[in-house]
């Protein structure tokens, strides 16, 4: 078989998802034919990426770029995987690369327009959306003139992002997003009312939406409209995208969740008396939500400097964990192990915040032993509410390269319980009618439609209905196990 029918078969296996055949055939083609080493290098990289092997990724499609500098795709390719690895300078120099050799795809100016704001870079977010004002062909396309308006209204041209996003629903009324982001330049600038009837003409286009419903409450919110904030927060279990509380009825004082302009100088005064105690972290968290509610005022971004080069930082991030479970136990994990790597900056400060009402109250309180973590509701729903729109708010800032970190050998997981906490789980099991020193059990968890239900308190579970299972899918196992002289335990909360 020819090199050309082999490389065909190879890009059939890959495109039908057998990616070993594909692998196995791209290498043999690559060692065979030296003329063919650009396109089956980059092959290798796709596949490498799409199985989550972000570095092997970046290796390979380095290799493709070295046999063929002049494909824009490549350095596509290669910037997204830098970016899953937090090489982020070499990122942007692979995306600039690409724009060089023509790519101008919406999705990929908007990609590099992220990692300009990765790095603290704004000035060239904002010289990239100035340049795209000039793209006739953005301007044709309603899709792309909205994602122009969303990058417009977060480097701060609401004038210019306006004008996007009405171009865009002047060719698609129904385009709900566009409504979403005129609501948010409604309320940076002020004006919630008219945020909230953007806000319903996008839940008019695209029917119930968490983010939406949670968005519009904010905004009634700052209307002293309380209870009527309260009927969307409790629609959505409060936040259900951002904080993912259990429970419908969360009992918050949402009027003293007030966090105007007006308040920018109390949160500085908070930060003050922080500092002054000596909690330098909660410290930076307030200087920083500070600086963003009063971003012409100097004296918030002075206060945080000062904190951080105390601590011997130049920046900080802030890391909200967000879902009951997963992203309590993944985040904070996937960072220290990214500190082992030596992934994170040197100069770099990640603060995470977490509301008082997590899933796991002891994973809480055992990464708080390990690293910067705020638990405190003001602060963090001022925050979540301040941060997100704005150039400083990272979030999902550690999840490049899961798996890769897990298996790298100079990963280790770093919690582990005190001896108080040890007394306190045999005593659970004692209660439980479990010796802990001569009896064995093992815990069942299966997330049920009860879970659904009560975080989303009448909405549809769009998400993830697929992790959900049946708890007696597991009776023979349960059997077994007792059978065998074991005990079952299942945890978990909110099952039917």
């Amino acid at each position: 078989m020819t090199q050309s029918k082999l490389l065909q078969v190879a890009r059939t296996y890959h495109q039908t998802g057998r990616l070993a055949a594909a692998e196995a055939i791209y290498r043999r083609i690559a060692a065979d034919d030296p003329g063919l080493k650009a396109v089956v290098f980059h092959a290798l990289g796709v596949i490498a990426f799409q199985q989550g092997r972000h570095h092997v990724a970046a290796d390979q499609i380095a290799k493709a770029i070295d046999a063929d500098d002049s494909r824009p795709e490549f350095h596509v390719d290669l910037s997204h995987a830098l970016q899953h690895v937090r090489q982020l300078a070499a990122a942007i120099a692979a995306a600039e690369r690409a724009t060089a050799l023509g790519e101008r795809s919406i999705s990929f100016l908007s990609h590099l327009f992220g990692l300009y704001l990765d790095e603290d870079r704004p000035g060239d977010a904002i010289a990239l959306v100035e340049r795209m004002e000039a793209d006739d062909a953005i301007g044709a396309d309603p899709a792309a003139r909205r994602e122009r308006g969303r990058m417009r209204r977060i480097v701060g041209d609401a004038a210019g992002a306006s004008y996007d996003l009405f171009g865009a629903l002047a060719d698609r009324p129904a385009l709900s997003t566009a409504w979403h982001q005129l609501g948010l330049i409604a309320r940076l600038s002020g004006d919630d009312a008219r945020s909230v009837l953007c806000y319903e003409r996008a839940l008019a286009c695209a029917g119930p939406n968490p983010d939406l419903i949670f968005d519009k409450g904010l905004a009634l919110q700052r209307m002293r409209r309380i209870e009527e904030a309260r009927a969307c927060f409790r629609e959505v279990s409060f936040v259900k995208t951002y904080t993912m509380c259990y429970g419908a009825d969360i009992e918050l004082d949402f009027s003293d969740l007030d966090i105007g302009p007006h308040r920018a100088e109390s949160v500085r005064q908070r930060g003050l008396e922080a500092e002054r105690s000596g909690r330098d972290i909660e410290a930076v968290a307030l200087f920083g939500l500070a600086s963003s509610l009063m971003p012409k005022d100097r004296r918030g971004r002075q206060d945080l400097d000062r904190v951080l080069a105390r601590l011997g930082k130049r920046r900080v991030k802030f890391q909200f964990l967000f879902h009951p479970s997963m992203m309590i136990a993944t985040e904070p994990d996937m960072f220290m192990r990214r500190v082992q790597l030596g992934q994170i900056p040197d100069d770099l400060l990640v603060v995470f915040l977490s509301g008082t009402r997590p899933a796991n109250h002891t994973l809480i309180t055992m990464w708080r032993r390990q690293l910067p973590l705020l638990v405190d509701d003001h602060l963090y729903y001022s925050m979540l509410e301040a941060l997100l729109p704005g150039l400083r708010a990272t979030v999902g800032l550690l999840w490049a390269d899961l798996y890769e970190n897990y298996a790298h050998p100079a990963s280790h997981a770093v919690l582990s319980f005190t001896s108080e906490e040890m007394e306190r789980g045999r005593a659970g099991l004692r209660r439980l009618s479990i010796d802990p020193d001569r009896d064995w059990f093992v815990c069942a968890f299966a997330r049920d439609l009860g879970w659904s239900k009560r975080l989303f308190s009448g909405l549809t579970d769009t998400y993830t209905p697929f992790r959900n299972a049946d708890i007696n899918s597991y009776r023979l196992a349960m059997q077994h196990i007792v059978d065998r002289g074991g005990t079952v335990v299942r945890i978990g909360a909110g099952v039917e």
